[in-house]
């Protein structure tokens, strides 16, 4: 079986992978906004497998949503738990602020993602047309917390 990734949250050292493994990714920030993230509001938390970053997430909680707006894993990093680890972190991290649901979009023909989200209890929740460059549509999809949060007991 292999090692669990592991999470903390990203440091300024961590900028040049975060916007290698972003290239992967349906939304690009770019090395600049990431940067400015890490000063911001919001939260950026990394995956290391190997001692090596695997991939990220980033977040921001407002009032009682916490609002997953990037995540991105290097491929060959995939099918590994990083996402699901990523997402359950920035959740606990985000219920322990009083954030009660958790929002994100996915792209309508990423199925492996809205796979993974399903399976962590979120559910459509409604639909952003051309929400993406490349005018693909993306789906809105929520969760509550303390049901996303079961899942981590349960895994």
């Amino acid at each position: 079986m292999r090692d669990a990734p592991s999470i903390r949250p990203a440091i300024p050292k961590d900028l040049d992978r975060i916007a290698e493994i972003e290239l992967s990714g349906p939304i690009r920030w770019g090395r600049n906004s990431l940067r400015d993230s890490l000063d911001g509001p919001g939260t950026i938390l990394v995956a290391e497998l190997d001692k090596r970053v695997a991939g990220f997430i980033a977040g921001l909680v407002v009032a009682d949503e916490m609002q997953i707006q990037n995540i991105a894993v290097d491929p060959p990093c995939r099918r590994r738990g990083v996402a699901r680890a990523l997402i359950l972190a920035m959740a606990e991290a985000a219920a322990e602020t009083g954030a009660e649901y958790c929002f994100l979009e996915v792209g309508v023909n990423n199925l492996a993602a809205q796979a993974l989200y399903r399976s962590l209890a979120f559910s459509n929740h409604g639909l952003r047309p051309k929400f993406y460059s490349d005018n693909e549509d993306a789906i809105v999809m929520r969760a509550v917390l303390p049901v996303l949060l079961r899942k981590r007991r349960n895994t």
